[in-house]
């Protein structure tokens, strides 16, 4: 049987925010992430895709008000005919783990969900951040803050 004929193409977008990273280094992680996104986008990614560093957030559309370089994948894709055998995402509890580094560079394109709150507090706490700081960046109590911080991850749940 045949494959399918190819039906689009796939669009992923990162923001390039620690510039330290070689543009192979952003490509490898970019490609560890891209079939889990293009799942989550409910399509199937069916050849290699291309990389592009050299935009600016202005020049990619939804990302005009990150200042920064980001980093586009484009693959071609097919709409997914039926879903894998695989458990659903539990929502309330999925990271997006782009939209907490936005919130982190003071970017985020919509408001934090409190899993991503918590995650985005290890994340700057690991950078060496204040919990001021990451209070008046999170829109938090920094009381909040440190209770996030003082957490122990694998503890964490959507009620806490």
């Amino acid at each position: 049987m045949s494959q399918p004929p190819v039906s689009g193409v796939f669009r992923a977008v990162w923001p390039v925010v620690d510039t330290t990273y070689s543009r192979d280094e952003l490509i490898a992680e970019a490609q560890l992430a891209l079939a889990g996104l293009a799942a989550a986008a409910d399509v199937i990614v069916t050849g290699p895709a291309a990389f592009d560093t050299t935009r600016t957030g202005s020049e990619v559309p939804g990302w005009e008000d990150w200042d920064g370089y980001v980093l586009v994948a484009e693959a071609p894709a097919r709409a997914r005919r039926t879903p894998d055998p695989v458990a659903p995402v539990d929502l309330p509890t999925y990271i997006d783990w782009v939209v907490v580094e936005r919130a982190l560079a003071a970017a985020a394109p919509r408001k934090l969900t409190k899993i991503e709150k918590k995650a985005a507090v290890a994340d700057g706490i690991r950078r060496g951040m204040s919990y001021k700081e990451l209070a008046d960046l999170l829109k938090m109590g920094w009381v909040t803050v440190r209770d996030y911080a003082q957490a122990d991850p694998a503890e964490w749940t959507v009620a806490a």
